[in-house]
This record gives structure tokens, C-alpha cells and sequence, in this order.
């Protein structure tokens, strides 16, 4: 049991790490996009305040 206890809890850690990857590259291509065609200010100020939740990184 103890196995597959930490097995199970390895492909959540697994899960987790592709979720905020799937995150922060959506946030990238919202502020890529925003700042190429520069008619996204909404939506580039939404994703530099969640990108600032994160710890601020560029």
C-alpha cells in the first residue's frame, strides 16, 4: 500500500508541475501576443498580475 500511496502521490507532483508549465506558457504567449499586436492591454494586465501572484518572475 505504502507503494502505491507514494506512486499515486508522484503522478499528482507530475500533474501539478504540468499544470502551472501549461499555466506560465499561456501567460507568455497572452504577453507575447499583447505586446505584438498591442490591442490586448486587458488581457496583458491580467496576466502580469498572475505572473506577480507567482513571484514575479520574467
Amino acid at each position: 500500500m505504502k507503494h502505491d500511496f507514494s506512486l499515486a502521490k508522484m503522478i499528482l507532483i507530475i500533474f501539478a508541475i504540468i499544470g502551472v508549465l501549461a499555466t506560465v506558457g499561456a501567460v507568455g504567449m497572452l504577453i507575447m501576443h499583447g505586446s505584438m499586436m498591442g490591442k490586448m492591454g486587458s488581457a496583458v494586465g491580467m496576466a502580469n498580475d498572475c505572473r506577480g501572484m507567482m513571484g514575479g518572475r520574467r
